[in-house]
């Protein structure tokens, strides 16, 4: 019971973080994915048609 009671102990020292923090962080995690997202897509069909070109030749 010891471990128990010390998770405890330790979890009221655990500084958590507000709503607003955590709704910020959640829409700057959304916006990385889609840019990143956007960014590999795009780079990856420019890529695709350059070969595609490259091979016609």
């Amino acid at each position: 019971m010891g471990y128990i009671k010390n998770v405890f102990r330790e979890m009221k020292q655990v500084t958590w973080p507000t709503l607003k923090e955590v709704n910020n962080f959640t829409w700057i995690a959304i916006l990385l994915i889609v840019f990143f997202g956007t960014y590999f897509v795009l780079t990856d069909f420019a890529f695709s048609n350059l070969l595609d070109w490259i091979v016609k030749l």
